[in-house]
């Protein structure tokens, strides 16, 4: 430590520990710790820490973090310390509390990077063979007419990019979902059910789709891709998470405005998490889906055939539009002659 640099880092040490240092000084002199063993070393030697630290600043940053949580070891001495000694040691204890207090802020990760990795761990837990079920609540300020499913109990079933939502309506449980190809299904009768392709979906059924169709992979790469993030602890008795991702202005799903999820701490499995976006005009809402279940995976429930009773009859586009008009409206009620546009044959 015989270059210039050093020299100036070693002074900023001296004004930190004198608390004299200015505020614009101490970001770099910050950086410089985290990112030079040598520079770590001075420093803990500067302030008279333990000598069993002096080895610290060549460990990686989790262990000398967690080097710094040990006690301070001092030598016995028969003899009574002198007014002057007492002042000494309690001051070079206190400037070792405050020396410990700022390495583990500065080694510690910022709540940016810890929520990247949180969910890039989320990532992993969505690749075991199991599906989750969550339940879904919808507050806004304003009714959309072309969706009575928020006014039902509704449970969204989820793997991976895969969803199927269950509705409760008038005693019968039915539901609908997305195949993988693009196309949505809905269960009209234990045997009859019908399947919209692609091209078919019109503005209002793509909005459901938008809205309930819970798909956490595509929702994770949009936080890690297209949002602010920050963490912060959740519920401890639960031993929770949160991460929340502001999503930045010119995202290219533009009516989603931010996402809060509540994760396990160690499996990094989403418990809950909260939309917050716009709807069709623009006024406000906010979705949330909770966790209730979790079983292993059925992959037939997430195609139209694996929810309906042999033998069974599917309505496509080659069916008449009226009878898949009819049952868009009594499954999904509000403005049918949105759910579907005439597509390519």
């Amino acid at each position: 430590m015989t270059d210039p640099q050093h020299t100036i880092w070693l002074e900023r040490i001296a004004r930190y520990i004198e608390g004299t240092l200015p505020a614009e000084e101490l970001k770099p002199l910050e950086e410089a710790l985290r990112t030079d063993s040598a520079l770590r070393r001075v420093y803990l030697e500067y302030i008279n820490l333990d000598s069993a630290l002096d080895a610290g600043a060549a460990l990686s940053e989790h262990e000398f973090a967690g080097l710094l949580d040990k006690p301070v070891e001092r030598p016995a001495t028969g003899n009574r310390p002198t007014s002057r000694r007492r002042w000494a040691s309690f001051a070079v204890g206190g400037m070792a509390v405050a020396a410990a207090v700022l390495l583990a802020v500065l080694l510690a990760p910022s709540p940016e990077v810890r929520a990247n990795q949180t969910l890039r761990e989320a990532e992993q837990a969505l690749l075991l063979p199991v599906e989750r079920g969550y339940a879904v609540e919808v507050r806004r300020a304003t009714d959309d007419p072309d969706d009575t499913l928020s006014k039902r109990r509704m449970r969204v079933w989820t793997h991976g990019d895969r969803f199927r939502v269950e509705v409760d309506q008038d005693n019968e449980r039915w539901s609908w979902g997305r195949d993988h190809d693009g196309s949505v299904w809905v269960v009209a009768a234990p045997q009859r059910g019908l399947k919209i392709n692609p091209d078919e979906i019109g503005p209002a059924l793509q909005r459901l789709c938008d809205r309930y169709g819970l798909q956490p992979k595509t929702l994770l790469n949009d936080l890690l891709t297209g949002a602010d993030l920050n963490q912060r602890p959740g519920d401890p008795i639960r031993k929770t998470v949160i991460v929340r991702g502001q999503f930045r202005t010119g995202f290219h799903r533009q009516w989603l405005e931010s996402t809060e999820l509540e994760l396990d701490a160690a499996t990094k499995v989403i418990q809950k998490f909260t939309v917050n976006q716009m709807g069709p005009g623009r006024e406000q809402e906010m979705l949330t889906f909770t966790l209730t279940d979790t079983r292993p995976l059925d992959e037939s429930l997430y195609r139209l055939e694996g929810n309906l009773t042999p033998p069974f009859e599917v309505l496509d586009r080659d069916s008449r539009q009226g009878r898949r008009r009819a049952i868009l409206g009594t499954r999904l009620g509000g403005g049918n002659h949105r759910w579907l546009i005439a597509g390519k044959k």
